[in-house]
C-alpha cells in the first residue's frame, strides 16, 4: 500500500506539472422582469421570450454556431505558438473537416496543405490558403511561424458550437439576469468569445421579435380584411332596403304609434332576435365546416355574438400566442424538435377541438336566446299589427351595419399599433458587464492532482489487500480458527526445531507463555481430575505438530505433571532424535508384541517426562495402531501420568490419526499461520468429526511479529526465568503389565 501511495504521489506530480491554470470569465446579460398583466393584453402584447427561454437561447445552436465562426473556433492546434494564426479562420459551405498538415519550402515563400486524406495543396504564403477545402484563410507569414511544420484540426460550426455548449455554463438570477461563464486556460479567448455571445443573444433576440411582430401583423390584417368584407356586405344590404322602400310611405304617421312602451319592446326583442338568428346560422356555418376540415377563426370572429363571448376570445387567444410561439421556434429548431411538435400539437387541439367545442356552447346559447327574444316579440307583435316591418327590418340593418363599423375601426386600430411596433423593435435585453479576461485563475489544481493521486493510490492498495486476503486460501489469522468451527486454544510464536527452551532468556517469554496458556486450556477441557490425554495431528505435513507436542509435553512436566510423550507417528516420527533417544524398540514393537511395555520407554530431558519412540518401520504399522493392543497400553499407563501426549502423523497421511485420536478419544490440530490450506483444512476436520473422537480445539501455529497478532502476545518484562533440576526418572516400572503381553 504504501508503495502505491508514493507511486501515485510521483504520478500526481508529474500529472500536475502538465495541467494548465483554468480562468473562468463571465457575462451578465439583462433580461426586463415578466410582466403579468401581459398575458391578458391584446394579440401581439405577449412577450417573445420569458425568463427560461432566454436562457435556452443563449445555448441555442442559433446563437453558438455564429459565435464559433466568429471567433475562429473551427481550427486549432495543439502548438500554442500558432494559434494566433487560426483567429480569423472561416470556412464555406463547402469545408472539408479532417486533419491537415501545413508544410512550408523555399524559404517560406511556399507551402503545401497536406489533409489526411484527400490530394495536398500548394501555394504562396500570403494567398489564401486550403481554397479547396473548403478555407477562408489568409495567414500572413509572420502568424504562420513558416519555421516548422503546422497541425491543426478543422471541425464543422456545429462541432465547434457542441464543444463550446460542454464548456459554456448559463445561470438565471432572480429571472432578471443571465450570468454566462466559460472556464478554460486562455482567458482573453474566452472573453472574447463570451463578448461575442452577448451581441449574437442580443441580435437574434430583435430578429425573433420582429418576425413574431410579422406574424401578428399578418394574423390582424386578416382579420381586418374579413370585418371589412363584413361591413360592405352590412352596408349594401342597408342600401338595397332603403332603395326599395322609397316610394313607401313614411313612419311620420306611425311616430305616436312608437312612443308606445310595447313598441320599444317589440322592435328591441325583435331586433335582437333577428340579429341572433343571423349571428347563429353564420356560427352555424362555420360549426359545420369545422367538421372536415379546421375551424376559420377570422370568420368566427366575424360575428358578433361569438366575438363577444369570453370563453372564445381566451382561447383565439392562446392559439395566436401559440402560432407565435410555433413560429419563433421554427427559426431555431427542426419540425422533428420535440418542442416544436409539442406546440404544433396545441395549435391543432385548438382548432380541431378546443375552439369548435367553443362554438358549438355558444350556438347553443344563440339558439337559446333566440326562442326567448322571439317569444317577447311575438307577444309585442299581435299590439304592433299597425307599424309597418319595414321600419323593423331598416333599424335591424343599421345597428348590423354599426356593430361591423366598430370592429372594423377596431381592429383597423390594432393594424397600425402593430405595424409601428415592428417598424420600431428592438431588443428586449442589453448587456450589463461585458467579460474582461481574469487575471488569477480560479484555483491551484496542483494540490488537488496530488491530494487524488494518493487517495486513488491508497484506495487502489486498499483494494488488492481485501482481495488478495478475501482469496487467499491460507489460513492466516486467529480468526480464520474460528470460521472452520474450532476452538481457538493458543497462538504459538515461530520456534527453532529444538526443544530446549532457554529460561533464561527474554525472547524465549513469548513461546513459553504461550505453551501456558495452551497447558491450562486443555487442562480445563478435561473433567474432573482426569489425566490429560490427547492427540496431536495437523491437516498436511511440515505445519509443525511434532515440535509443538514435543514442546507441550515439557511444558506440562514443568508445572510438575507426571507427563508421557508417546510418538504415533509410525511413517516419519522424529522424536527419538528430538529427545536423543534410540528409536527401537518402540511403540510398533511393542503392538506387534516383540516388546514389553518397561521396554518402550525412554527418559527425556525432564525429570518428569518419559518419551516413547514410534518404533520399528513397518508396513503393517496403520493395522497395529487400529489394533486393541494400544487403547490396552493407555489403560495400563494412564494411572502413572497425569498428561498423556499422543504425536500422530498428519490427517492426510492416512488412517493413523483417526486411529490414534479414537484411542485417546481427544485430538488438538495444529495450523501453520500462512501455510496450512483452507480448504484441505475444511475437508480433513469434516473427515475428524464423523468419527467417535472429541476435537479440543486447534492451535495456530508460526504466527510472526505482525501487528494482527499483538493481541495474542505478552508484554515484555514480566517473564520470570525457571530454575530446575535435572534430576533422572525411572522408565515405566517392571511390575507394569499390560492385558495380553
Amino acid at each position: 500500500m504504501l508503495a502505491l501511495a508514493f507511486v501515485g504521489i510521483g504520478a500526481g506530480w508529474v500529472a500536475s506539472r502538465y495541467v494548465k491554470p483554468q480562468y473562468e470569465a463571465h457575462i451578465s446579460i439583462w433580461i426586463p422582469a415578466e410582466d403579468r398583466t401581459q398575458q391578458t393584453a391584446p394579440i401581439g402584447g405577449a412577450r417573445v421570450l420569458d425568463a427560461a427561454g432566454w436562457a435556452d437561447l443563449t445555448t441555442s445552436y442559433a446563437v453558438l454556431d455564429k459565435v464559433a465562426i466568429e471567433n475562429g473556433l473551427l481550427a486549432g492546434t495543439t502548438d500554442t505558438s500558432k494559434q494566433a494564426a487560426f483567429a480569423n479562420f472561416h470556412t464555406s459551405d463547402k469545408l472539408v473537416p479532417g486533419q491537415y498538415t501545413l508544410t512550408f519550402t523555399n524559404g517560406g515563400q511556399r507551402y503545401t496543405l497536406t489533409p489526411v486524406r484527400g490530394t495536398p495543396e500548394s501555394g504562396a504564403v500570403g494567398d489564401s490558403i486550403g481554397r479547396s477545402f473548403g478555407f477562408l484563410w489568409a495567414p500572413t507569414a509572420r502568424q504562420l511561424g513558416t519555421s516548422s511544420p503546422i497541425d491543426f484540426n478543422v471541425i464543422t460550426p456545429r462541432q465547434a458550437a457542441t464543444y463550446l455548449r460542454q464548456r459554456l455554463t448559463v445561470a438565471l438570477s432572480d429571472s432578471s439576469f443571465i450570468v454566462a461563464r466559460l472556464r478554460g486556460p486562455n482567458p482573453e479567448r474566452d472573453s472574447k468569445i463570451l463578448n461575442t455571445l452577448g451581441r449574437e443573444v442580443i441580435a437574434t433576440a430583435t430578429s425573433l421579435k420582429q418576425h413574431n411582430g410579422t406574424q401578428v401583423l399578418s394574423t390582424l390584417q386578416t382579420q381586418l380584411t374579413d370585418a371589412s368584407g363584413a361591413l360592405r356586405s352590412s352596408e349594401d344590404v342597408l342600401n338595397r332596403f332603403r332603395t326599395n322602400a322609397i316610394t313607401q310611405p313614411s313612419e311620420q304617421s306611425i311616430t305616436d304609434a312608437m312612443r308606445d312602451p310595447t313598441a320599444s319592446q317589440y322592435f328591441s326583442s325583435s331586433a335582437a332576435r333577428d340579429s341572433l338568428k343571423n349571428d347563429r346560422e353564420a356560427l352555424e356555418r362555420v360549426v359545420a365546416s369545422a367538421r372536415t376540415q379546421p375551424i376559420d377563426v377570422g370568420a368566427l370572429l366575424s360575428i358578433p355574438s361569438a366575438r363577444s363571448a369570453p370563453e372564445l376570445t381566451a382561447a383565439i387567444a392562446e392559439l395566436n400566442k401559440a402560432d407565435s410561439t410555433y413560429q419563433g421556434m421554427r427559426r431555431q429548431f427542426t419540425a422533428d424538435y420535440r418542442p416544436v411538435k409539442d406546440v404544433e400539437g396545441q395549435i391543432t387541439r385548438l382548432k380541431t377541438q378546443t375552439i369548435p367545442q367553443i362554438a358549438s356552447h355558444i350556438l347553443g346559447r344563440l339558439q337559446t336566446s333566440q326562442m326567448q327574444f322571439a317569444t317577447r316579440a311575438f307577444d309585442a307583435q299581435r299590439k304592433l299589427q299597425a307599424i309597418p316591418s319595414r321600419t323593423l327590418e331598416e333599424a335591424r340593418l343599421r345597428r348590423d351595419v354599426a356593430t361591423r363599423e366598430n370592429l372594423y375601426n377596431t381592429l383597423k386600430s390594432r393594424v397600425d399599433n402593430s405595424r409601428m411596433a415592428q417598424q420600431s423593435s428592438v431588443a428586449e435585453a442589453s448587456v450589463l458587464d461585458s467579460a474582461v479576461a481574469p487575471t488569477q485563475p480560479v484555483g491551484n489544481t496542483r494540490p488537488y492532482f496530488l491530494v487524488v493521486s494518493v487517495l486513488v493510490a491508497l484506495a487502489l492498495g486498499v483494494g488488492v489487500a481485501l482481495v488478495l486476503d478475501r482469496f487467499d486460501p491460507k489460513i492466516r489469522y486467529p480468526e480464520q480458527v474460528g470460521e472452520l468451527g474450532l476452538h481457538f486454544l493458543a497462538a504459538v510464536p515461530h520456534m527453532n526445531g529444538s526443544v530446549e527452551i532457554d529460561h533464561s532468556a527474554e525472547e524465549a517469554a513469548q513461546a513459553v507463555e504461550s505453551f501456558r496458556t495452551l497447558r491450562l486450556n486443555l487442562r480445563h477441557q478435561q473433567p474432573g481430575a482426569d489425566a490429560v490425554q490427547l492427540t496431536v495431528t495437523s491437516p498436511g505435513a511440515s505445519e509443525g505438530k511434532s515440535l509443538l507436542a514435543a514442546n507441550l509435553a515439557l511444558s506440562f512436566a514443568e508445572a510438575g505433571y507426571r507427563t508421557l510423550l508417546i510418538d504415533g507417528d509410525i511413517r516419519r516420527g522424529r522424536q527419538h532424535e528430538t529427545f536423543g533417544a534410540s528409536i527401537q524398540p518402540g511403540l510398533t514393537d511393542f503392538l506387534a508384541g516383540n516388546a514389553r511395555a518397561d521396554e518402550i520407554a525412554r527418559r527425556s530431558t525432564h525429570p518428569n517426562l518419559l518419551v516413547i519412540p514410534s518404533g520399528s518401520r513397518v508396513g503393517s504399522g496403520p493395522e497395529l495402531l487400529m489394533s486393541p493392543e494400544l487403547p490396552r497400553l493407555l489403560a495400563a499407563v494412564r494411572p502413572l501420568f497425569n498428561a498423556i501426549i499422543v504425536d500422530s502423523a498428519p490427517l492426510g497421511a492416512g488412517a493413523d490419526a483417526l486411529a490414534l485420536g479414537a484411542a485417546t478419544g481427544n485430538v488438538m490440530l495444529v495450523l501453520r499461520a500462512g501455510s496450512t490450506e483452507r480448504r484441505m483444512a475444511e475437508s480433513r476436520i469434516s473427515l475428524l468429526r464423523q468419527a467417535p473422537i472429541r476435537v479440543l480445539g486447534a492451535v495456530l501455529n508460526d504466527i510472526g511479529a505482525a501487528a494482527v497478532y499483538d493481541e495474542y502476545s505478552y508484554i515484555e518484562g514480566y517473564y520470570v526465568p525457571v530454575a530446575h533440576e535435572s534430576v533422572p526418572t525411572e522408565v515405566l516400572p517392571a511390575h507394569v503389565q499390560v492385558q495380553g503381553d
